[in-house]
């Protein structure tokens, strides 16, 4: 489970990608995600559901939302990415509701072919009617979750993290500097994240000290350091575990 940091900016920010044969494991990010089948079948994870996608089927993915997707032997699938403020007026009606998979009216799903489900990005006010256009289409074909969550305070959460992460950063300071009581966040918090508070502390400090390895040219000290861990063992013990690899050899084998 991680944080992409890169997928959770706003100013209309949009990514989109076409997949072959394909795994991404479970992460989150404050955008949105649109997944659609072209052609074979992918599995996607929200959160604790399962869905199977075939070809034609879509989903909408919300922000903040632990997902994974793998996508079958000569499948392809269009995945975009896009910022709330692209549909912000949907997205502030909807923002107790989720939903499961659907399909688009036929001649929806004709005309976005062209307009929208390629690798690429439409002129802004292109993509912004096209994406409304398929939350219409959620609207109307998928059958409503009703999934209230204060994504406020999710923000919040990984803001605080974000700011902090160099310093000693524990769940009592985090709920002080928030205002919530130390219980509820705790209790909230486990059953959003399906992990305790330190271990996601030491996932996000592993995600920054990747990022930081490949876009700088900083010693692996200085990168323990900045990326909040409290010692090169403990920086390098993490890391192995999550990755399998050392710092050093992680760099090495990206920078070949």
């Amino acid at each position: 489970m991680y944080h992409q940091s890169m997928n959770s900016t706003g100013n209309f920010n949009y990514n989109a990608l076409i997949y072959t044969k394909s795994y991404q494991k479970h992460h989150f990010h404050k955008n949105y995600e649109l997944i659609y089948v072209m052609e074979g079948s992918a599995s996607i994870k929200l959160n604790s559901t399962s869905y199977i996608l075939q070809k034609g089927e879509m989903i909408l993915i919300f922000p903040y939302m632990f997902h994974s997707f793998d996508i079958s032997e000569m499948s392809k699938v269009w995945v975009g990415v896009f910022s709330e403020d692209t549909i912000s007026k949907f997205s502030e009606k909807r923002s107790d509701i989720r939903f499961s998979k659907f399909r688009c009216d036929r001649a929806v799903e004709d005309f976005l072919g062209k307009a929208l489900f390629y690798e690429g990005t439409p002129e802004l006010y292109e993509r912004i009617a096209c994406l409304y256009l398929v939350c219409s289409q959620c609207v109307k074909n998928s059958e409503p979750i009703h999934h209230i969550q204060n994504t406020d305070m999710f923000f919040s959460i990984i803001d605080y993290i974000t700011k902090n992460l160099s310093k000693d950063i524990s769940l009592k300071k985090l709920s002080e500097a928030l205002g919530y009581e130390y219980h509820y966040l705790s209790s909230v918090f486990h059953g959003y994240f399906s992990v305790n508070f330190k271990e996601f502390i030491n996932i996000y400090k592993f995600e920054r000290a990747c990022q930081m390895l490949i876009d700088t040219e900083k010693n692996i000290t200085d990168i323990s350091l900045e990326s909040g861990f409290q010692s090169i063992r403990n920086f390098n013990r993490i890391f192995k575990k999550n990755s399998g690899v050392t710092p050093g050899e992680y760099r090495r084998k990206l920078k070949r």
